[in-house]
């Protein structure tokens, strides 16, 4: 799954986009993997929180990204 590249396809996304990450993941680094997501998706938005537990924090510690992800709901549904 690492080497399927879809970035050519992100520019074609159409809805409202919050991408989460977890700034100690060593399996998908946001600088290398997760930002490159939101900069190639038109109006996207990233969002990195904290975890010591890297990978396995964006399971454990999915409540430091719940204020983002009910903040991109409360706005998608505005607009």
């Amino acid at each position: 799954m690492a080497s399927y590249d879809v970035s050519a396809e992100l520019a074609k996304v159409k809805a409202k986009v919050r991408v989460v990450g977890v700034v100690e993941d060593e399996l998908f680094p946001p600088k290398e993997a997760i930002q490159p997501i939101a900069d190639g998706i038109p109006g996207a938005k990233a969002f990195f929180y904290e975890s010591q537990l890297g990978h396995i924090g964006c399971a454990v510690h999915i409540g430091k990204a719940n204020a983002a992800i009910l903040d991109h709901i409360a706005n998608a549904e505005a607009n």
